[in-house]
């Protein structure tokens, strides 16, 4: 319906669309076409009602309503397919159950007759390919489903009993496998240049056992120097098992122009908060509701205002609102309660190491940790891809991902693209110059 809507049609032709898709079992753009993604399918204008996995309200369009149907769907469905192109691979199981399928090679098809029967046709190779598609024979009916199929299949209307054109086939949908070990879910993130300074002791599927346990300390520290570099922060992490004694500790160092301590204390805060995630999907079956998870960090910012309070409401100019948004996002994916605890930072600078406690000795690590690779990042230029996984909305601006307030970076470049233009108008400063001053120390 959402095409109808932005067609901005009247209430009273709305309703008699509604009655139309509900009586066709219509949900989303994928119902009305053949499984080629891109051609209406003929049996949405049928007069028989849709058939469904899913629970639809009984209806009976009249005949004005069913001409009104056709002659939206004919305007409306070419338009957006001719903008995206055609639909993609389903992503769940179709409700509108295929009655057709096609093996591999596409040399026979089936006809799904009932839960245990299935006719099979073949490729009649005498007969030539026309644009309508390929002719296939019925060559008998067989019990069960069959064994080969790998595509659902759409077919134009059989002109007669024992034959059929197949118009278009597509991927048939299979549940994704769940990784089973810590390690294969760690790789199944996206963004896998997050890991390039991880290391884990063992193969990490100790992880859900320090949980459960109770037995799990987690340390973050960020780090930043402006002396060095002003566009370079680094957050480092570490899981420590007490018991065990076993560690996964790593680094997210991260290039941008909102770098600052600020930011670096959020990127150790999203390390852990990924491999608590890896871990619980990798142990799906654990029930963790009732697991309190402790989490220490020497900012309070990290801490209090946003580690525990995942459902404040964000400023809109808030400094590291991207991390902000992702730290809250990881915190509500994991099926355990998260507390974030302050810890005071640098408590080596009056205290010999030896005689701090485990978790002021882990944060002392951490910051070691985090001037490390930062330097040798600032070095080599060695960053992670910006891009962190369940990331949906990103925004880039000529290129640049925005990773701090959405309004500021939008106020910033609409205001260098006027000063652009005022300037070269007014032949003070050529476009092509203009971003080879340091704006930032030029008087207002």
């Amino acid at each position: 319906m959402d095409i109808f809507l932005a067609a901005g049609y009247s209430t009273s032709l709305m309703e008699s669309l509604n009655r139309c898709r509900r009586f066709k079992c219509v949900h989303s753009m994928s119902d009305v076409l053949f499984a080629d993604g891109k051609t209406i399918s003929y049996e949405i204008f049928s007069d028989a009602p849709g058939e469904s996995t899913r629970l639809f309200s009984w209806e009976q369009p009249t005949r004005a309503d069913q001409i009104q149907w056709k002659s939206a769907i004919l305007d409306k469905v070419p338009q957006t397919i001719s903008r995206i192109g055609q639909l993609g691979k389903y992503i769940c199981q179709p409700h509108k159950q295929y009655k057709w399928l096609a093996s591999r090679d596409r040399e026979y098809v089936y006809h799904l007759l009932s839960s245990d029967e299935y006719g099979v046709y073949k490729l009649n190779y005498v007969r030539r390919i026309t644009r309508s598609g390929c002719r296939y024979n019925k060559i008998s009916t067989r019990p069960g489903q069959p064994s080969d199929a790998t595509f659902y299949a759409s077919v134009h209307p059989p002109t007669t009993p024992d034959s059929i054109i197949l118009h278009s086939t597509c991927d048939i949908f299979h549940e994704p496998t769940n990784p089973s070990t810590f390690m294969s879910c760690l790789s199944s993130y996206s963004n896998q240049s997050l890991w390039k300074h991880l290391e884990i002791d063992g193969d990490g599927d100790w992880l859900i056992k320090s949980i459960l346990q109770g037995t799990l300390l987690i340390s973050m520290d960020g780090s930043y120097m402006s002396d060095l570099s002003q566009s370079a922060c680094s957050g480092a992490f570490i899981l420590h098992c007490t018991e065990s004694k076993q560690e996964i500790k790593g680094c997210l160092v991260d290039e941008s122009h909102q770098a600052d301590n600020y930011r670096g204390e959020f990127l150790g805060a999203l390390g852990p908060l990924l491999l608590l995630r890896a871990a619980f999907m990798a142990n799906p079956q654990v029930d963790c509701s009732h697991i309190k998870l402790e989490l220490y960090c020497d900012n309070k910012g990290v801490v209090i205002t946003h580690g525990n309070q995942v459902d404040a409401v964000l400023k809109p100019d808030e400094v590291q609102a991207g991390l902000i948004r992702l730290m809250r996002t990881y915190t509500r994916l994991i099926p355990a309660q998260l507390q974030w605890i302050h810890v005071h930072g640098h408590s080596d600078a009056n205290t010999p190491f030896a005689q701090l406690t485990i978790i002021q000795q882990l944060n002392v690590r951490c910051d070691q940790l985090a001037k490390w690779y930062l330097v040798r990042a600032i070095r080599t230029g060695d960053y992670i891809d910006p891009t962190f996984p369940d990331e949906d909305i990103v925004l880039s601006i000529n290129s640049e991902k925005v990773r701090s307030s959405t309004k500021k970076a939008v106020y910033k470049h609409w205001g260098k693209q006027a000063a652009q233009d005022l300037f070269s108008r007014r032949d003070k400063v050529p476009r092509e110059s203009f971003d080879l001053i340091h704006w930032e120390i030029m008087p207002k």
